[in-house]
């Protein structure tokens, strides 16, 4: 954590991390099909898939991914979030870390209730400097 000091809070990227009971997952396991799920204040998830531009456009450049036809996606929800992240300013965490639960905690698409929204707000955020020593 110590190399990266900036996020782009994006709720694409929640996920259902505890259950105590079966459920039946939404595509990626980003969501709960038909039930609703409380974000804890406490826990958040850092993806680290887009952190690395050289090895993002190795892949988004990969025979995989072009036989796949997915380079549109690819650019869409990859890609997008390394040029945010490069040339936002970012927002004080302390302040937009609380709001942005208060809004992935109200706000949700009609269309997937049970996901969260950020209303299309694209929020870069420094990093808190309480995750800066935590080890992966």
């Amino acid at each position: 954590m110590q190399q990266r000091n900036y996020a782009l809070i994006n709720s694409r990227f929640t996920k259902t991390n505890i259950i105590a009971k079966p459920i039946r997952w939404g595509r990626g396991f980003h969501r709960v099909r038909s039930h609703n799920f409380h974000i804890d204040k406490n826990l958040y998830l850092l993806h680290f898939g887009n952190t690395d531009y050289e090895t993002l456009m190795a892949k988004y450049n990969s025979k995989d991914i072009i036989d796949r036809g997915e380079q549109a996606h690819f650019r869409r929800a990859r890609i997008s979030v390394i040029n945010s992240v490069t040339n936002k300013k970012p927002k004080n965490s302390n302040k937009f870390l609380k709001i942005a639960r208060i809004i992935q905690t109200i706000f949700r698409p009609v269309y997937t209730w049970n996901k969260p929204s950020m209303l299309k707000l694209r929020w870069v955020v420094e990093i808190p400097e309480r995750f800066k020593d935590v080890q992966i």
